[in-house]
């Protein structure tokens, strides 16, 4: 064999090798959001749960107003308050989310407006029943709004709206300690 195969054949191994190293891939922001909607999910007692499959607007949908922001702020000084005042903005942007959750003792489905809003097209009562007829008496509505997260992107705080019969309104707020995100809070903001 040639000298200069040889050379090409060992260059050719080395840049194989460095191919061979599986990279662990860095999680996005988007990977985190579904691993802190899905630590939320797994508290609730559900067999089904019914995702609302846009966050759009939460402010507006959930009733939240930058005064009661501002009350929560002061209710709760354990909080970052620019975490809280941020996610207003946060929540501009509608996403849809996939079905991406990873809870397993419960099923996720995932349900867009015009269908949420057709179950419930007989009125608040009715639509309960609708509701509990489509997906049974172990079910639960959730409804998120995008997360706000601090500059060091290790707390977080989001509101999420889950029912059944009525809404019970929530401010959800973590910190990532020890490589994971853990729930600190879980605020209730309103029933309905």
């Amino acid at each position: 064999m040639r000298p200069y195969r040889l050379h090409y054949l060992l260059i050719v191994a080395i840049l194989a090798s460095f191919g061979c190293e599986e990279e662990t891939p860095t999680p996005s922001q988007r990977d985190q959001e579904y691993d802190i909607y899905s630590l939320y999910l797994n508290t609730l007692e559900a067999e089904v749960l019914v995702v609302a499959e846009e966050s759009y607007h939460g402010f507006a949908r959930f009733g939240i107003t930058e005064r009661s922001l501002n009350n929560f702020v002061d209710n709760y000084p354990g909080i970052e308050s620019t975490l809280v005042m941020h996610l207003s903005t946060a929540d501009q942007d509608s996403i849809l989310y996939e079905n991406k959750f990873n809870v397993p003792h419960a099923e996720i489905i995932l349900i867009n407006r015009p269908d949420f809003a057709e179950i419930f097209s007989e009125g608040y009562q009715e639509g309960w029943n609708n509701f509990v007829s489509t997906y049974g008496e172990s079910s639960l509505s959730v409804s998120f709004t995008r997360i706000s997260f601090n500059e060091t992107m290790d707390k977080a705080i989001f509101s999420a709206a889950v029912g059944q019969w009525s809404y019970l309104g929530y401010m959800v707020y973590l910190e990532y300690e020890n490589d994971q995100w853990a729930i600190k809070q879980v605020i209730n903001t309103f029933v309905t």
